[in-house]
């Protein structure tokens, strides 16, 4: 259960960061960070699915 907290945390994290590039214009960072952010999305999606 603490996994899954952290991994929602990361998610936001990189999620903010993504955005906050997409602001400045930073597109290679913005692709970097939305990739990073998907990653551990996808994660917590399939941790979710092996707990039930």
């Amino acid at each position: 259960m603490r996994h899954k907290i952290i991994r929602i945390a990361m998610a936001l994290i990189w999620g903010v960061a993504a955005v906050s590039a997409g602001m400045k214009g930073d597109t290679m960072m913005t692709i970097i960070y939305g990739v990073i952010c998907v990653f551990f999305a996808i994660s917590i999606f399939f941790s979710r699915k092996k707990d039930n």
